[in-house]
């Protein structure tokens, strides 16, 4: 069974995170790991799910909050029509918003983005 994920995945996923409060620091890992179990869907998400909750634990750990921050800033607004895709430019309008409230350069929200996709795809790769 491949598990593999679309790049489109992680902020689909990354809601999923937060819709079910695993994003609180006062989690034990054991409660993280019992509400993934509970509610993921299938093993896909089971997994991607797990993925992204050790991406944030390292992130946090090597002190890349920033990175975690922008990248939750961009695709953590919900949608402005309620729909599930984002529309057409919709990512560039949040990455300069944030760019413009963090003070820093858009590559530089960019390359944050890309920091989180690729430790998210390093902690996936070691699940396959």
């Amino acid at each position: 069974m491949s598990l593999h994920l679309e790049r489109e995945d992680l902020p689909q996923i990354c809601r999923r995170y937060m819709r079910l409060g695993l994003n609180r620091p006062s989690l034990s890992p054991f409660e993280v790991y019992d509400r993934i179990r509970g509610t993921a869907k299938s093993e896909r998400e089971a997994v991607a799910l797990l993925s992204f909750h050790e991406t944030v634990r390292f992130l946090r750990r090597c002190g890349k909050q920033d990175a975690l921050r922008m990248f939750c800033s961009v695709y953590m607004i919900p949608c402005t029509y309620g729909v599930a895709r984002l529309s057409k430019n919709e990512v560039s309008r949040r990455v300069l918003r944030c760019a413009i409230a963090e003070h820093c350069d858009e590559r530089t929200v960019y390359r944050k983005i890309r920091l989180v996709r690729r430790v998210y795809q390093m902690i996936l790769a070691e699940y396959q």
